[in-house]
């Protein structure tokens, strides 16, 4: 008897089974069809492709040029912005403004250690009243410098010098200059000065073979230059070029002494006017094109022939993998019907493999998604742990304070990052913040601990600010305030307030010692008083309360959303 009941498996698969087993041609055909069609593309291919390149050479070299130059401005500035931070760290040093200096003389040479910097310190009649150069009381004199001071003053804002010869230093050197403030008038001047020779090594940092690179101030001044520069054969040529860049544009020729043809660009510095030029001899460019269009030239012919050696090889190699793909495919009893083509294997495969060939390009797109991300914020977590680092450093008064101290922060920083990993960098619940903070230090229910706030979420950057500011507040409680006692108590608050534009969070203490100030300013200070709320665009409020400490946090609620 003949059964004619058909089950739901056995209608998906109908579709497939309703296609000719033996349909099309055999793979191996159509591989020596393939073959034998690219070899004559192929050849008129590489053909257009090496006039291609030939044609577009000179215009490719010059976008190269021109983007490794701002690249090097943009390093070049880094380097500017470095220093205009450190002056900010230094000018908010009690010493320097009580007039201790003495005291600012030691710990700034300590916390320049290993660098490249030198400080300096003017008065407002611009005369030096220390250098880090020479001992403290070393008769100084006038500064070499007066200009940048001047412009630092006019502006109320930092200023970067032109190279000129210290004669402390006796070199080549350029200053960032600071002026600092005492009861709303310019008291002091502060001021990083380096020799002009640190920038050399930067400069030497070129991908372009045979590229050349000088470092020029607002004067036209040469700064420093790469190694491969020859001062004396390169002399007139860097005139010329300088000249040529005081205008704007893009790329332009010059001609050496020798009347031999550079093609040089220019990038100019938005912090300090310098700029950056970059050269290289045309004859140098014109000798790589030569070699990059042999190398394609042989390589289109090796490839052809290749390609006539291997097609039998090939042919044999993939026909019968595919044809036990086909078969072992052909038993899988959920393949979905695959869209037909000409050749019989593939007809098979394709249907077995659509589904997961489809979950792996989701799964491979995700990936690329995350690791872009998790680059993005390594790179600013290696920023966060060097200001940790020198903060915690200036800070310490023992190796072994500094230690403890960097150790604590890391690890607070490395509960931030976990935090953000576990929401796949992005926004995280402040609830979920806090207690990555505190859990580690007292515990996962300790009832010490009182956390009050509607369910809000921070993007990455303020998580990483706000963690900075709990990790400290936890720690010196857990020290000295209202953790370090059996009946002590710490309530965490947060809310928007200000008809939803503004955030306010609140950390205050109870039931512990009576909190005194250290009559010094630490990094945990800094960063609850003046890094946070700057980062936050906001204010911040430090109280040692009777009662306990009370820290307050008053932004814009646009600063911790995403």
């Amino acid at each position: 008897m003949t059964n004619d009941m058909t089950g739901p498996a056995d209608l998906e698969r109908a579709p497939l089974r309703a296609m000719p087993k033996r349909g099309g041609w055999p793979a191996s055909r159509f591989l020596l069809l393939i073959v034998a069609a690219a070899l004559l593309p192929s050849v008129l291919i590489s053909g257009m492709l090496i006039w291609d390149i030939a044609d577009r050479h000179s215009e490719r070299r010059q976008e190269e040029l021109q983007a490794r130059a701002e690249t090097m401005i943009q390093v070049v500035d880094q380097q500017i912005v470095d220093s205009i931070t450190v002056l900010q760290v230094l000018a908010s040093s009690d010493a320097l403004r009580e007039g201790d200096f003495e005291t600012f003389h030691r710990r700034v040479k300590r916390a320049l250690l290993g660098r490249t910097a030198h400080a300096i310190v003017l008065d407002a009649d611009l005369n030096q009243i220390l250098n880090t150069r020479v001992p403290y009381g070393t008769p100084l004199g006038k500064t070499s410098d007066p200009a940048s001071a001047l412009a630092a003053a006019d502006r109320h804002s930092p200023a970067v010098s032109t190279v000129f010869f210290g004669k402390v230093a006796q070199a080549s050197v350029f200053n960032v200059v600071m002026p600092v403030n005492v009861d709303r008038e310019i008291r002091y001047f502060l001021i990083l000065t380096r020799n002009a020779a640190t920038l050399e090594p930067l400069l030497n940092r070129t991908h372009v073979p045979a590229a050349k690179i000088a470092l020029i101030d607002q004067a036209g001044q040469v700064v420093a230059t790469s190694s491969n520069v020859d001062q004396v054969d390169d002399a007139k040529l860097l005139e010329r070029m300088i000249a040529a860049s005081r205008v704007d544009g893009g790329a332009k020729i010059a001609l050496d002494a020798a009347g031999r043809r550079h093609l040089f660009v220019h990038a100019r510095s938005r912090i300090s006017d310098w700029r950056v030029i970059k050269y290289v001899p045309e004859d140098e460019l014109d000798a790589l094109l030569r070699k990059s269009l042999q190398l394609l030239a042989g390589t289109a012919l090796l490839t052809l022939a290749l390609s006539l050696a291997l097609t039998i090889w090939v042919t044999r190699l993939l026909t019968r993998p595919l044809g036990q793909l086909a078969a072992i495919a052909d038993h899988r009893p959920d393949r979905p019907p695959p869209r037909e083509t000409r050749v019989r294997e593939i007809n098979i495969v394709a249907a077995a493999l659509a589904d997961e060939a489809a979950e792996r390009a989701k799964l491979l797109d995700r990936q690329r998604l995350l690791l872009r991300e998790m680059a993005h914020r390594m790179l600013n977590q290696f920023t966060v742990v060097g200001s940790i680092f020198y903060q915690t450093s200036a800070a310490a008064s023992s190796i072994a304070e500094l230690e403890e101290a960097f150790e604590a922060r890391l690890q607070g920083l490395s509960r931030t990052v976990l935090a953000l990993a576990q929401e796949e960098w992005r926004s995280v619940p402040l609830h979920d913040l806090v207690r990555a903070h505190l859990s580690p230090l007292v515990g996962e229910d300790d009832g010490r601990i009182q956390l009050d706030g509607p369910d809000l979420k921070a993007s990455p950057t303020a998580v990483e600010m706000l963690g900075l500011a709990l990790h400290e507040l936890a720690t010196n409680s857990l020290k000295y305030g209202a953790l370090s006692a059996e009946g002590g108590s710490v309530r965490i608050a947060w809310r928007r307030v200000g008809g939803a534009d503004g955030f306010r969070m609140e950390w205050r203490e109870s039931g512990g010692p009576p909190p005194t100030p250290s009559g010094r300013t630490g990094f945990g200070s800094l960063v609850l008083s003046q890094i946070v709320p700057a980062q936050f665009d906001g204010e911040a409020s430090l109280n040692f309360d009777p009662e306990g400490l009370r820290w307050r946090l008053d932004c814009p609620w646009t600063r911790i959303a995403d």
